[in-house]
């Protein structure tokens, strides 16, 4: 699981756009009523209910990871009940947080739908991360919050533009060109002009 080894007091890893209805659904899915979500998300957290209630009314996770780990847990173990199969924490802890592929057949994907779905899919966990964390870094460099700043359509332009770059090229975190093109993708979403835009290798 995200962050499972690491100290109590960690924080959760940022997040994409969407999570409080990736949550949602993901409890339907596992058979739980709206009435009495947010105790049972409570009771698998070890929160409060209106700390719990705070969390879906800002749309984030929880920020102690070990609470989003919990969460994580009693959701895969509902799931894995209702639908009598195992399910694997670790999709279920990139889903919640990233979005992107459906591993769990929840139908309403509407943030996660066409080219952005379909590029999350291609990548794994690990370069997900790397890549979030990358743009992340840069925006904060550059006083942009991708996560909140761009608005669900900037934000999913974006990633769409970085990872169509990225599924052609052999990527460099540590390169400073790759971080060039990062930066320039980021401050265009910013000013809403990334619609037809697209990352180049320099030559």
């Amino acid at each position: 699981m995200v962050g499972s080894n690491q100290p109590g007091n960690q924080l959760t890893p940022k997040h994409a756009l969407g999570f409080k209805t990736r949550m949602s659904d993901l409890l339907t899915l596992a058979g739980l009523p709206e009435y009495g979500r947010l105790t049972m998300i409570a009771r698998w957290a070890g929160m409060s209910v209106p700390g719990v209630s705070k969390m879906f009314e800002d749309g984030r996770p929880p920020k102690q990871l070990r609470s989003f780990d919990a969460i994580v847990d009693g959701l895969c173990e509902q799931l894995s009940h209702t639908r009598n199969e195992e399910v694997c924490t670790e999709q279920m802890s990139r889903y919640l947080l990233m979005g992107g592929q459906d591993p769990f057949g929840v139908n309403h994907v509407a943030e996660e739908s066409g080219e952005y779905h379909v590029l999350m899919s291609r990548f794994d966990a690990l370069f997900l991360g790397k890549i979030f964390v990358t743009m992340d870094k840069v925006g904060q460099e550059e006083k942009v919050d991708i996560f909140t700043d761009l608005g669900d359509a900037g934000y999913n332009e974006l990633v769409e533009c970085v990872l169509s770059y990225c599924k052609d090229c052999q990527v460099d975190f540590s390169d400073p060109e790759f971080h060039l093109l990062i930066r320039g993708a980021v401050l265009m979403a910013k000013a809403g002009c990334l619609e037809h835009f697209e990352l180049k290798k320099p030559t």
